[in-house]
């Protein structure tokens, strides 16, 4: 279970996903896929791809990206992945845009802990 403000979180998942489709205005297309991850050191969580059909983000825009006003669009101010990572980041998960490889669209990474929900043994 990923606990947070759900309120916050949501709003970070939308400004992804409205990301996701504003990337191909003409035919948005977008996939969402989740796993469970372990960071190495017994520590869970969940991870959220969330990938377009759009030409996906240079490495060079891919690290500027996150940076409050950079964007690559006429339209919009270049903030709304640059608060999805502080509310992540708040929740003690993390932002990953993922440069993409010859041919494929980018992907939005977002990895969140989450608690052991398992019953505890007596």
């Amino acid at each position: 279970m990923v606990t947070g403000d759900r309120a916050a979180l949501k709003h970070a998942l939308t400004e992804v996903i409205l990301n996701a489709l504003q990337a191909n205005p003409s035919n948005p297309k977008i996939g969402v896929r989740l796993h469970e991850k372990s960071n190495g050191s017994g520590t869970q969580g969940l991870q959220i791809e969330v990938q377009d059909n759009g030409a996906g983000f240079s490495p060079e825009a891919a690290q500027k990206a996150p940076a409050p006003f950079f964007t690559t669009r006429n339209v919009g101010l270049g903030l709304g992945l640059t608060v999805s990572r502080k509310i992540i980041e708040t929740h003690h998960g993390k932002l990953e845009i993922v440069p993409p490889e010859a041919g494929r669209s980018g992907i939005i990474r977002i990895l969140l802990p989450v608690e052991n929900t398992s019953p505890s043994k007596s």
